[in-house]
C-alpha cells in the first residue's frame, strides 16, 4: 500500500531539510562529540534513531541504483538495532519534520500519516486495528502524551493534545484537548 502522504523524502535536499528540522527541536549540546562519548542522553539517542530513520526513507524512495539498494538493507538493519535498543518503532514514510521525542521508550507508530512538529512522549502506542488500513492519520503539531494510545482508523486534527494514558478510538478534531478512556473532548478552541 502506498503512502498517501506528501510530506516524504523525495529528494536530497528533503532529506537535509527533515534532518535539520528533526534537529531544530532538540536542544543538543555544541560538543556533540563529547556528549557521545559518554553515552549520550535521550536527546542525542532520539536525534540517532530519527537520523537513521531519515537515511532510510532516503534510500526507499530516491535512490534505486544497486548501491541504494545496499544502502537502504544496511539502514533497515540499522534502524532495527536501534529501535531494539532505545525502544522506538516507527514505520518508514510515516512522519513529517520536526518530530520531537522528549523521552524515549516504548514508543510504537504504525499510522498512515503524521504531520510536522509532533511531539511523542514514553509508552505511546499508535496502532492499526484488524487490517492494515485501519490506521490513525495526524496533523501537524499534535501532542501524544505520556502512555496514550490511539487506534484504528481515527483522524486527529492539528494542534491536539492527548492527555496521560487516554484511549483515543474516535476522530478528534483539531485544536482540542482529550482525555480519558475512551477519549472525550475536554476542552476545545473554536477559531
Amino acid at each position: 500500500m502506498e503512502n498517501k502522504n506528501k510530506k516524504i523524502i523525495r529528494s536530497k535536499k528533503d532529506l537535509k531539510n527533515f534532518i535539520a528540522q528533526d534537529k531544530k527541536r532538540y536542544q543538543i549540546s555544541n560538543y556533540p562529540f563529547l556528549t557521545r562519548l559518554i553515552g549520550g542522553n535521550e536527546a542525542t539517542r532520539a536525534l540517532s534513531y530519527l537520523k537513521t530513520l531519515r537515511l532510510l526513507e532516503y534510500y526507499t524512495n530516491c535512490r534505486h541504483d544497486i548501491f541504494g539498494k545496499i544502502l537502504k538493507f544496511w539502514f533497515e538493519i540499522r534502524i532495527r538495532q536501534k529501535g531494539l535498543k532505545y525502544g522506538i518503532d516507527i514505520k518508514p514514510n510515516t512522519v513529517g519534520p520536526g518530530l520531537y521525542m522528549p523521552h524515549i521508550g516504548g514508543i510504537h507508530l504504525n499510522l498512515l500519516e503524521m504531520g510536522e512538529n509532533c511531539i511523542v512522549t514514553q509508552n505511546v502506542v499508535v496502532g492499526q486495528k484488524n487490517v492494515p488500513e485501519n490506521r490513525a492519520t495526524i496533523g501537524d503539531n499534535v501532542e501524544l502524551t505520556l502512555g496514550s494510545k490511539i487506534i484504528g482508523k481515527v483522524i486527529i486534527g492539528d494542534n491536539v493534545i492527548v492527555a496521560p494514558n487516554s484511549v483515543v478510538v474516535k476522530d478528534i478534531p483539531a485544536y482540542s484537548i482529550v482525555s480519558g478512556v475512551p477519549a472525550k473532548i475536554i476542552k476545545q478552541i473554536n477559531l
